[in-house]
């Protein structure tokens, strides 16, 4: 009997190709993705780059995304995802007095960019193919699902004494998610100069009442302590 031998781009560690699930691929596959475009672009990258850095074949991939662009939307509607899910986590529990609900969140922020200098890059190229409409809308569902999240958090915070009432919530969770963005491009191009978890903090004092900005003060000096750059 002759024995068939599969590509090499389609071999890879056999064991953990067996473990990994339909579902599991697919994530695996996301992955290598959001690294390719984040280092390559979009326009530039191709499947055959993707096949290779996710150690699968081309045709695995389509058997899950179609078209690049299909994979290209795919890869920021699980970012986005991913960072809501996050924060919905941190921003529900009750276990905890709120400003350290606040806390955890924006910790969250800087450990998501911190775990790859290409998530921060992501973020922008994903800024670069906005004239697309289908890329326009899946952002723009990204970062709504997110700012509900933000919403709900400020409306809880109010509640409870942590948030000053006189503000417009609207407004400013669409700063808070802004700022996330100004954040992203400063990672990117500023180094670690200027990328501190106390400088994040300070962007939410002016929302809070005065004895909430006088408890995360010293959070952010222990912040600076602890974490140093970033």
């Amino acid at each position: 009997m002759t024995t068939k031998h599969r590509p090499a781009a389609n071999r890879g560690p056999a064991k953990a190709r067996q473990r990994l699930t339909g579902h599991e691929r697919r994530a695996h596959i996301l992955k290598a993705a959001t690294r390719v475009f984040a280092e390559r672009h979009y326009r530039s990258s191709t499947l055959g780059q993707i096949a290779a850095e996710a150690g699968v074949s081309e045709a695995l991939i389509c058997k899950h995304f179609t078209t690049k662009k299909q994979l290209f939307l795919a890869t920021i509607e699980a970012t986005g995802r991913y960072r809501a899910d996050n924060l919905q986590k941190l921003t529900e529990r009750s276990d905890q007095p709120p400003i350290q609900s606040l806390r955890e969140a924006f910790r969250f922020y800087f450990d998501y960019l911190n775990q790859d200098r290409g998530t921060a890059r992501m973020i922008f190229q994903v800024s670069s193919e906005l004239d697309d409409k289908e890329v326009r809308d899946a952002l723009s569902e990204a970062l709504r699902r997110s700012a509900a999240i933000i919403r709900r958090a400020l409306e809880l915070g109010q509640e409870r004494g942590v948030v000053r009432r006189d503000i417009d919530l609207d407004a400013i969770t669409w700063l808070i998610v802004g700022c996330y963005q100004v954040f992203a491009l400063m990672k990117q191009v500023g180094g670690e100069e200027t990328w501190k978890e106390s400088t994040l903090l300070g962007f939410v004092t002016p929302i809070l009442e005065p004895h909430t900005v006088r408890e995360l003060l010293p959070l952010a000096g222990e912040a600076r302590a602890v974490r140093g750059a970033p």
